[in-house]
């Protein structure tokens, strides 16, 4: 049988790797080369056609990645050499039909002005205005309303207004002082037609309001709370009222100040928590006429999304990974579907990711959601009956599993959370009482048992009954090992150098269990057909050695373990077939790399080289299941160092879908076959 490409989605483009005859890809976000040091980042029609393009400030100038179409964009070329521009803003000043570059010089105390050739490239000389020292950001708004565009600049000494006079010439007005001024927010915040200028202030724990006179000057106004350190401001409306309300970033989280209608604002109403939350941008993500939030957070890299209720109140709709220090995010249509997209500027990984969106509220991108307090597991079933998956993930710190409802597309809602053992450590999803209602079955490391609870197949549980299963259990797989037609659960005793085997009696009890040794202080389990003869066959290993024991199926149940070696200390967590080959392939789990990898099975007993892709910080878990009804199985990946579950969809393209005749069975071999990971 030819193999076609084996892909994921995780929702834009990823390189295909080969191994073995097979194509092997996941699609995550599209991350750009954007130059040293990027900072900030602005969309426009740069050189005239139809497609936007992005404009870069970065530690050389100020580069463009011109728009291809479908939301790619060419590599990075530098349009205006200057050291370290970490602002600017694009748009026509000048009335000429092309857009213009604007951004500050922190040495020289300067704002300057750049025409645009509309051919992506901008016209020799520029034209600079003194603001006062070290400008620091700049915001184009109509001032004065005389249909020329302005600028706000903030600086060391206040904010000063530039009025432009529609020819590309800017005119400072007098400074407003203003200790620290940075990141302001302007809008019509009392609706008398002038624009207003809002700013946090984090020594205060405030927000600066500056009201506008309608003639380019700013006066003074009372500020109002905005939680511990505020950083971030930005201004729409998002509670129902007739004027501008505020969203704040703090030490805290992000919260909504909605407007009184007089230009005050109430108390913040927190909708979301997060101690590194650095960056906002608002659009209408999902066209239900209401503004949406996206809001980056430093320390998971990932943009959360948080959907506008029209009231004031917000709804987590996932989390997307972005690249490495996130600075700066925009919400723009960057690929002309009239969607709103999402643009994050790394500046660590010196690149800028683009996440699609789909009009929605998704974006095509590494989606990750929240996933309580240290995440230890998951696992995947059709937990309320509605025909998609769910998931099911284990938190260590709250000894509880929480249930997590699929849409049938990718996407997960919040649900219940429950109460298990001391240290979950590992959990499974099988009918153990064979009622057709998936259960759940929970190894709790710290209180030596297995807790089993009963599913109802309308997303619910009951009480866990607990099972003694050795001495600290690690990992369990359910299958059925004696051939008796009930599932058994079994499990690795890290502790007690022993796989234990429960034996079920098909109503979700366990009365006997029989132990294997294995002396490797086992912490993982792997659950597979590995010799091709019909039989459930186990690895065990503990993720720190090579070494792995390896216990064959036989007609009589398990048969005594053999020892084997990986070549290498990653631990192998789900196995699938995810090219749809007929064999049998492996997901790995590298933590330290922030990555799974897939080997491809290519006979008994045999895998390919690793093909890794990227997840959050520190994986340690992963789930196999067809999550968005594709037939196709994907993956969802636990991340311990960032608390997310990414969610890896399954892109493959087959050229058949028959499958080869099975060979004759191989005999457990006396000891494992070598493979290198």
């Amino acid at each position: 049988m030819r193999r076609g490409a084996l892909g994921f989605a995780v929702l834009a483009a990823f390189g295909a790797a080969r191994a073995a005859d097979a194509e092997l890809s996941f699609q995550t976000r599209v991350d750009y080369p954007a130059g040293p040091g990027p900072a900030a980042v602005a969309v426009a029609r740069f050189n005239g056609d139809r497609w936007p393009d992005l404009l870069v400030a970065n530690d050389r100038g100020i580069a463009v990645l011109l728009g291809k179409g479908g939301g790619t964009f060419s590599s990075p070329h530098i349009i205006r050499e200057r050291g370290f521009v970490k602002q600017l803003a694009a748009a026509d000043f000048d009335g000429d039909g092309k857009v213009d570059i604007v951004f500050p010089d922190e040495h020289e105390g300067t704002v300057t002005f750049v025409r645009g050739d509309g051919n992506g490239g901008c016209l020799p000389g520029s034209h600079s205005v003194v603001v006062g020292p070290r400008p620091n950001s700049l915001t184009v708004a109509s001032v004065n309303r005389d249909a020329a565009l302005d600028l706000i600049v903030t600086h060391d000494e206040g904010v000063t207004a530039l009025l432009g006079d529609g020819h590309g010439i800017f005119t400072a007005g007098a400074p407003v002082k203003v200790p620290l001024p940075t990141s302001p927010t302007v809008a019509d915040f009392t609706g008398s037609g002038c624009v207003d200028v809002a700013m946090p202030d984090e020594e205060a724990g405030s927000i600066i309001m500056l009201r506008g006179d309608c003639a380019g000057g700013f006066a003074p106004a009372p500020s109002t709370g905005a939680g511990v350190q505020p950083r971030v401001v930005a201004a729409g409306r998002m509670a129902g009222g007739q004027h501008p309300d505020l969203i704040v970033l703090n030490r805290t989280g992000g919260a909504l100040l909605a407007n009184d209608n007089t230009g005050g604002f109430k108390s913040p109403l927190p909708f979301t928590s997060g101690r590194n939350l650095a960056a906002l941008a608002l659009g209408d993500f999902n066209r239900d006429g209401n503004l949406d939030a996206a809001i980056i957070d430093d320390q998971s890299v990932t943009v959360g999304v948080f959907l506008g209720n029209g009231d004031g109140t917000f709804r987590a709709a996932g989390a997307y990974s972005v690249g490495r220090r996130p600075v700066a995010l925009l919400a723009e249509d960057v690929n002309n579907d009239t969607f709103v997209d999402l643009v994050s500027v790394n500046q660590s990984d010196d690149s800028v990711t683009v996440l699609l969106g789909d009009g929605d509220g998704n974006f095509r991108g590494s989606t990750t959601l929240a996933a309580g307090d240290d995440p230890s597991a998951v696992t995947v079933g059709d937990f309320d009956g509605d025909g998609r998956l769910d998931l099911a993930v284990a938190s260590e710190n709250s000894n509880s599993v929480a249930v997590l409802l699929g849409d049938g597309r990718g996407g997960f809602g919040s649900g219940r959370r429950y109460l298990v053992g001391r240290q979950p450590r590992a959990l499974i999803a099988a009918d153990f009482d064979e009622d057709s209602h998936p259960d759940l079955a929970v190894a709790n490391f710290n209180s030596d048992d297995v807790a089993v609870l009963a599913g109802d197949g309308r997303g619910g549980f009951a009480s866990p009954l607990l099972v003694s299963a050795g001495a600290a259990p690690a990992a369990l797989v359910a299958g059925d090992f004696n051939a008796d037609g009930h599932l058994d659960i079994a499990v690795a005793n890290s502790l007690g150098d022993t796989v234990i085997v429960l034996f079920g009696d098909g109503h979700g009890r366990f009365p006997s269990s029989t132990s294997y040794a294995v002396d490797l202080h086992p912490t993982f389990l792997l659950l597979g057909d590995l010799n091709r003869d019909g039989r459930p066959d186990l690895i065990a290993g503990n993720g720190r050695s090579q070494e792995v024991a390896v216990l064959h199926g036989t007609t009589h149940g398990l048969a005594s373990a053999v020892s084997g070696n990986m070549g290498t200390t990653v631990q192998p967590l789900v196995s699938d077939d995810f090219n749809g080959d007929g064999l049998l392939d492996l997901v790995v789990a590298r933590e330290a790399n922030d990555q799974v990898a897939i080997l491809l099975g290519t006979g008994p007993n045999r895998f390919s080289d690793p093909i890794p892709f990227a997840t959050g910080h520190h994986p340690t878990t992963v789930a196999s299941g067809d999550f968005n009804g594709d037939g196709r199985p994907d993956l969802a990946v636990v991340n311990r160092g960032s608390r997310t579950v990414s969610i890896l969809l399954n892109t493959t393209t087959r050229e058949s879908t028959s499958l080869p005749e099975p060979p004759e069975p191989t005999p457990p071999p006396a000891s494992w076959e070598d493979r290198t990971f």
